[in-house]
Formats: C-alpha cells, structure tokens, sequence
C-alpha cells in the first residue's frame, strides 16, 4: 500500500474539482434545451455537481461564518460558557 503525499492529494482534488464542474456545465448546457420537467431534474443535477466543485470554497466560508458567529456576544450565539 502507497502513501499519498499532499502533492498526490492536491492532483486527485484538482481532477475531481474539473470533474464535477465539467460535467455540471454539461448538465446545464442540457437543460436549456430540454422539456420542462426534464430541464428542472438537469438544473438540480448541475446545481449539485457546481455545488461539488466549490466545495472548497463553501467548506472555507462556512468555517469563516462559523467562526464570526461564535465571535458574537449576544444571547442567540452557541459560545461556551465556560
């Protein structure tokens, strides 16, 4: 069994992120032309496979907004009291 090394990591993450984001903007490109019904199914399929390819980005702002949220001293803040 192999050992990944962060470079190793970063191709595979890299691979994954044009996946997702190519196959999303294919589904796109589908849905526009496509009936109604069919179109909407394609829309949420190209929404989850964008959303996938941000991944990143999303995890970086969740922890951003986590971190200021429990900043806050205020009564609806989720700090430990002690």
């Amino acid at each position: 069994m192999t050992r990944k090394t962060p470079a190793n990591r970063a191709i595979g993450g890299t691979i994954s992120t044009l996946a997702f984001a190519g196959c999303g903007l294919w589904l796109l490109a589908e849905a526009a032309g496509s009936p109604p019904l069919k179109a909407v199914m394609l829309g949420l399929c190209a929404a989850s496979c964008l959303a996938a390819a941000l991944r990143t980005p999303i995890a970086r702002a969740h922890a951003l907004w986590r971190g200021r949220s429990e900043d806050r001293n205020d009564a609806g803040s989720a700090r430990d009291p002690s």
